[in-house]
């Protein structure tokens, strides 16, 4: 794929990426803050707003400034960087893993942005289980994420050919 191709084909999946995460999170801003959990599906699927000061699970959300700001902030702009410097311009990734790394580099953009436009919090609102077995309230972007890195995984099982 030529360069120019590659640039114009990630540009528009990230930012379809982060205009459909930040549009569900003005969604949910707008129907769910303050309103209380709505449950569908016998319980299976929850929505309610939460904002989240930390990464997953709320991991770090206590952490002192500036390790917050260098964890959240500093650390995911040059993991982002990197991912997408090396998907634009590298001719190794499978077109799998270069969906999957796409697809990571959004949620996480999406999400950063986030923490820069709203002090450090991150708009979540959807909750998953049966039971008490259940995930961590997550949002779109969290789930462009998942979905990058099971492709990884998956990728990673299928046979390389031999020279």
């Amino acid at each position: 794929m030529k360069l120019l191709k590659r640039i114009v084909f990630v540009l528009i999946v990230v930012i379809a990426c982060m205009l459909l995460d930040q549009w569900t999170k003005v969604i949910a801003y707008e129907k769910l803050s303050g309103k209380g959990m709505k449950s569908y599906f016998f319980d299976t699927f929850r929505l309610v707003y939460a904002e989240n000061t930390g990464a997953f699970l709320s991991f770090g959300a206590n952490f002192p400034y500036p390790w917050n700001f260098i964890l959240f902030i500093v650390i995911p702009i040059i993991f982002l960087v990197g991912i997408l410097w090396y998907v634009i311009f590298s001719e190794k990734p499978h077109p799998s893993e270069k969906i999957a790394l796409i697809l990571i580099a959004g949620g996480g953009l999406s999400n950063l942005i986030d923490r820069i436009i709203r002090n450090h919090h991150v708009i979540d609102f959807m909750n998953l289980g049966i039971g008490p077995i259940r995930t961590g309230i997550f949002n779109v972007a969290d789930l462009f994420i998942t979905t990058g890195f099971i492709i990884i995984i998956l990728s990673s099982f299928k046979k390389k050919p031999t020279q």
